[in-house]
Order: structure tokens, then C-alpha cells, then sequence
């Protein structure tokens, strides 16, 4: 119902980020290449997807643009997402974009609806990069020494997976260290 656009109703993303897939084939990457990846989506509900140009079985599935998981509000319109990368890998003019929209980081069960639209893969120039300061760490929060949020700059991801791993942790903060205790 959506007006040239891509427009999927999902009951269940499944248990895998492929399990629901648009691709389109044969799409020639050129190895020192540099492209731009570009689309806009909406949902109906909060959620993330995954857009990526990758090889075929051939090529190990190879993820050519990098990862490309993004966040989708929700609120049912339009946002523009853009990826640069370069085309590291040999030339492969059987390369892919792939649009999964199964399972990303967790399965979905409510209904809800994605839209996408405007997609493109465009050569661009070498994006222009500032020179970096050397022996600098770039890390945030590497010692966790943040009083007011030792979390800051991390992302904690505690999980119950087929409930054969781990099914119970706890965190506290005990002389500016992290503690966990995993059951």
C-alpha cells in the first residue's frame, strides 16, 4: 500500500536476520572502489534492521559494506540512513544488497509493518579523513573509573540463550571496578 516503496508486514521476524530478506543480485562491487549506501525506512514499531552489500555463498557470504544495523524509531516515518565504505575485497560483480529484516538482536513476535524507499549505491570519492593524534586512547571509559556512570561508553549485554548458558547475573560497582557475578 505504500507508493514505490518496499512494503513488508512481518507477524514474526524468526530466528535469524535472513529469515526475512529483500536482495537484489548481481550488483558488480569494484575492488579500491568507494560507494555510498543510502535508503530511507520507517515501522511501525521501534526495532532495528540490517542493510549490507555482501558476496554470495561463493564468496562466504563476505560483508563487503561493513555492518549496517540500524535503528528504526517506531514512529512510522520516514529517516534516512547513509553507509560509506570501501570495497576491500576483490572485484565480485555478483555481489548483493541484502535487507533483513528477521531476527536483530532479538526476535519479534507483535506485527508491524516496514517501509522502505529511495534506496541507492552510488561511487563516491575517498571520503577526505583528518589526520588522528597519535597515542591517543579512543576508547570511552577504558578503566571504568566514570563515578557517576561506570557503564559509560559500554554496552552490557547479559544474555539467556536456549536457557543453557547463563540464566542469572548481577552487576555492582565496588571500589571503581565492575563486578560481576554470573550464575
Amino acid at each position: 500500500s505504500e507508493t514505490n516503496a518496499l512494503d513488508i508486514t512481518v507477524k514474526k521476524t524468526g530466528d535469524q536476520d535472513w529469515k526475512i530478506q529483500a536482495k537484489q543480485n548481481n550488483v558488480e562491487l569494484v575492488k579500491g572502489q568507494w560507494y555510498k549506501l543510502s535508503f530511507k525506512a520507517k515501522s511501525s514499531l521501534a526495532r532495528k534492521i540490517r542493510v549490507i552489500m555482501q558476496g554470495t555463498a561463493a564468496k562466504d557470504y563476505a560483508v563487503y559494506s561493513g555492518e549496517n544495523t540500524v535503528t528504526l524509531s517506531g514512529n512510522d516515518e520516514y529517516e534516512t540512513f547513509e553507509k560509506t565504505f570501501q570495497m576491500k575485497a576483490d572485484t565480485d560483480p555478483e555481489a548483493f544488497l541484502s535487507i533483513c529484516l528477521g531476527k536483530i538482536n532479538e526476535e519479534i513476535n507483535t506485527q508491524h509493518r516496514v517501509c522502505i524507499d529511495d534506496i541507492s549505491l552510488d561511487k563516491v570519492e575517498a571520503p577526505e579523513m583528518e589526520p588522528a593524534e597519535t597515542g591517543v586512547n579512543l576508547l570511552v571509559n577504558p578503566d571504568f573509573s566514570n563515578e557517576d556512570d561506570a557503564l559509560n561508553g559500554w554496552t552490557e549485554t547479559i544474555a539467556n540463550w536456549n536457557d543453557s548458558y547463563v540464566t542469572e547475573a548481577t552487576r555492582t560497582i565496588e571500589d571503581g571496578a565492575i563486578v560481576y557475578d554470573i550464575v
